[in-house]
């Protein structure tokens, strides 16, 4: 077997689920994405490739036995409509219903979308039995644990991680969204998640190229393929950045065959986009990037990681909601966001296992980023070069890494 061009042939069929989602047509992909090629590529002799491939197999595998059941809840939720009682009353999906809620323009239109999240309890259903399907398909390749598997973590050591640090964070973040009128408070705090309060010095135009200018280390190559996000807020350039950061890790070890260098559930990717977004929480960038005074500086900053704070608890919520989603989601939505959730949203994912172990583990890069170049490394090219050489690192989940990021964020914004 040429595992070589194997490597090739699986790199074209997640080039396609990126560009597809569950439009894939398998028929092109089947020698790639069953049982039978997993084992053939296992039995191979061991080596690194054989590895990665074995893993890149598995994933493809799912993902096409997966397919009718993930085609059958995307249309269930294109189907599914709530009305939701804005300027009109306005008939829109669950992802529509979410992107008002975070486009939203005051408290009211806030609670009006927030309030339509209930009419969508049917699709829970068919949500359900996606989440069956993949745990099944899994199962029948071996695999029990598929944060385990794919992400070098146990999903119970990292629900409970997750878990640890929503307890942790969770007095200080209440402090910190706190307003002198409930009633006046958007749900969720939509205005603090997308950093609303940092208004000054940003590029006219959120694009790729003025989000990677705010890194004037950093040299842009990578093609984004997708829309820079819509700025909604000072939190959508870190988003930006977060993309980007993600495309750079994708090509910094191009000598390696592609199931080398990415994993399915891009956890260094993710882990590098992070590293990349936290410079929006370093002061020295609005002084010295955005030229604001000091004390504005200060302001901003801070307004940023507020927003950090609260994206890195909804993705925890989200990590650890899986083990028991049913019977533990209104405990642990109330301890996330405030409020419980209605059931389905947010919906189950398994990337969000790999985005809590990227999480985790990117502090470590950020603090050996600023002991070498200050405050300001994203200034400096040597510090893009020390990531590339990063790039080939394992993401791994250190049994103190929850309370640390929490002791980091208290530090900040205590």
């Amino acid at each position: 077997m040429d595992l070589l061009r194997v490597a090739r042939d699986v790199a074209s069929a997640a080039d396609e689920i990126d560009r597809l989602g569950d439009d894939v047509d398998w028929e092109a992909h089947r020698h790639v994405a069953g049982r039978t090629a997993m084992l053939e590529i296992a039995s191979q002799s061991a080596s690194a490739l054989r590895d990665a491939l074995t893993a890149w197999v598995a994933w493809l595998t799912v993902v096409r036995v997966a397919q009718p059941a993930a085609l059958r809840a995307r249309a269930a939720r294109r189907e599914t409509r709530a009305v939701v009682r804005l300027e009109r009353e306005t008939s829109l999906t669950l992802d529509e219903t979410v992107a008002a809620l975070i486009a939203s323009k005051s408290p009211n239109e806030a609670r009006a979308c927030f309030a339509a999240l209930a009419e969508f309890a049917p699709l829970a259903s068919t949500e359900h039995a996606l989440r069956e399907t993949r745990v099944e398909a899994f199962r029948r390749l071996g695999i029990d644990d598929v944060a385990e598997r794919f992400c070098g973590v146990g999903e119970s050591k990292l629900a409970r991680s997750a878990r640890q640090f929503l307890v942790e964070t969770n007095d200080l973040a209440r402090d910190l969204v706190k307003k002198k009128d409930a009633l006046d408070r958007y749900p969720l705090d939509v205005d603090a998640r997308l950093a609303r309060g940092a208004t000054e010095g940003w590029p006219s135009r959120l694009t790729w190229r003025s989000a990677a200018a705010l890194l004037t280390g950093f040299e842009m190559r990578a093609t984004m393929r997708a829309d820079a996000p819509r700025a909604l807020g000072a939190a959508s350039f870190a988003r930006a950045l977060g993309a980007i950061g993600a495309a750079f890790q994708s090509i910094a070890t191009t000598a390696e065959p592609f199931a080398e260098r990415i994993a399915p559930l891009r956890a260094r990717e993710r882990r590098t986009g992070f590293v990349f977004a936290s410079a929006l929480a370093e002061p020295a960038l609005f002084t010295r990037v955005l030229g604001l005074s000091r004390g504005k500086a200060s302001d901003q900053a801070r307004v940023l990681a507020i927003a950090f704070l609260l994206d890195a608890r909804f993705r925890a919520m989200r990590v650890a909601l899986r083990p028991n989603p049913s019977a533990d989601r209104e405990e642990i939505t109330a301890l996330g966001v405030g409020a419980p959730l209605p059931s389905p949203w947010p919906l189950a994912r398994d990337e969000d296992l790999a985005d809590v172990v990227a999480l985790f583990s990117s502090l470590a890069i950020v603090d050996a980023l600023r002991a070498r170049e200050g405050d300001d490394w994203f200034r400096n090219p040597r510090a893009f070069g020390a990531l590339r050489a990063l790039a080939t690192s394992s993401v791994a989940l250190d049994d103190g890494a929850p309370a640390a990021l929490a002791r980091r964020f208290e530090g900040v914004l205590a």
